[in-house]
């Protein structure tokens, strides 16, 4: 029989949920009519109207839904990586060139991505969830993504699904669970190769902690590592056949030199002065356009050279280079320290709160370690999990020049485990 108190907390808990989804749509509709530069705009038969990576997107995905493959300017490219045009040139083979359409499914994609963090957050601290919910809202860039044609949304969800999945999997133990855990993060891979080595820190991590002479669990663990590099695989084969590329993309080579170089800080300086000080240009023929090099074989020496180089700035500075990944690991979650960047009243706000989330994140890691808080077994397995993808991402990308954007994967993590080192003063009986 139902007592007064547990009434009473079931009514504020469904008053709480009812309080996050309406902000959520508020944030929605608001979000439609301040970011409406795709959603209005017009597409055209040949071409785009967008610019930047918006516009090799959507150029891209309109060869694949016409049939001409993952290409650019009538030649196979590997610009990048090819997972978000072909989602992208589905939707235009489906419903034809239309941009509302694609924001409405990205839209649609985030909704559910958000409903799945929310599950997640209950499950962790249901009397505290609304705390993860109300910082993925508030961080303004979950929702402005929807808005535009690039890979966040789309990754966002393919992240948040594959964790939902890996949780219900080690709840339950089905081998269904990791089977479509595994199809989604070797999807994941495809939109941001940043997680392309994680399955190995996973099985690894299942192998020391988890498996403990069980070579069953371990079998579904590496079942989960084997799809996700099959996954990729085609791709891996298709840019070291066109190409002499076994990469997912032709630019993490550009990123790496510029995220290790202590001339740049770090900082994105654009691949133009990377060829002037590299002297790369003699890759490529006077008559090419500068673009062109991702469309031919010659991408392949180029990206030698700056691995080789950026490796080398490593070496030269190893204090200065390890400072630096650390100040790309910050610039990643919290817009910062960038030189001659001025942050809007807006993002300085979303800094602040970032920092506040990420120092409770630290305190809640340390009382799981600690003993401090205790979970359910498969739910601190779970915790610990997130914690690794969290640490294994901002130190990979640690070594890359950064854009903010790409920080929003491990904030989601420091969201969701933020309000963890509050458990310690939760009742005993609750």
């Amino acid at each position: 029989m139902a007592t007064p108190y547990s009434t009473m907390f079931q009514s504020i808990y469904r008053k709480k949920i009812g309080f996050v989804l309406l902000v959520y749509v508020i944030a929605l509709i608001a979000g439609r009519f301040y970011y409406n530069e795709v959603y209005d705009a017009i597409p055209q038969h040949c071409g785009t109207l967008l610019a930047g990576d918006q516009g090799f997107y959507d150029t891209t995905a309109l060869h694949i839904a016409q049939g001409k493959g993952y290409s650019l300017k009538g030649k196979a490219t590997c610009a990048y990586q090819v997972g978000y045009p072909l989602f992208l040139g589905t939707v235009y083979y489906v419903f034809g060139h239309h941009y509302r359409i694609a924001i409405i499914i990205q839209i649609i994609l985030l909704s559910i991505a958000f409903l799945l963090y929310i599950l997640l957050a209950i499950k962790i601290n249901q009397s505290m969830f609304f705390i993860p919910a109300m910082l993925f809202i508030a961080n303004y860039n979950f929702i402005q993504r929807a808005y535009s044609l690039m890979t966040e949304t789309l990754a966002l969800f393919l992240f948040i699904l594959s964790a939902f999945l890996l949780y219900c999997f080690l709840q339950h133990r089905k081998m269904y669970y990791i089977f479509f855990a595994a199809l989604a993060y070797g999807y994941l891979i495809l939109v941001r190769s940043a997680f392309q080595l994680y399955p190995i820190v996973l099985l690894l991590y299942a192998v020391l902690f988890l498996v403990k002479g069980n070579y069953k669990t371990f079998l579904k663990f590496f079942l989960f590592f084997s799809l996700t590099f099959i996954i990729t695989l085609p791709v891996l084969a298709r840019n070291y056949k066109r190409f002499g590329l076994f990469s997912l993309s032709a630019l993490g080579g550009y990123m790496f030199y510029q995220g290790t170089n202590t001339d740049y800080d770090g900082v994105y300086q654009g691949s133009q002065r990377v060829d002037r000080d590299l002297h790369l240009e003699k890759y490529y023929s006077a008559s090419e356009e500068r673009g062109d090099i991702t469309v031919s074989k010659a991408i392949c020496a180029v990206n030698r050279v700056l691995f080789k180089e950026g490796v080398r700035n490593i070496k030269r500075h190893p204090v200065k280079a390890t400072i630096l990944v650390f100040k790309n690991m910050s610039r990643l979650l919290f817009y910062r320290p960038f030189e001659r960047y001025a942050l809007s009243l807006q993002k300085v706000t979303i800094s602040y709160m970032n920092m506040i989330a990420f120092v409770c994140m630290l305190a809640g890691f340390y009382c799981i370690v600690a003993g401090k808080v205790v979970f359910e077994h498969r739910l601190k397995v779970f915790t610990l999990f997130c914690y690794s993808a969290f640490f294994y991402y901002s130190l990979v990308s640690g070594f890359f020049a950064v854009d903010p954007r790409y920080g929003l994967y491990p904030l989601l993590i420091v969201y969701l485990m933020s309000p963890v080192a509050f458990l310690m003063f939760r009742a005993p009986d609750s």
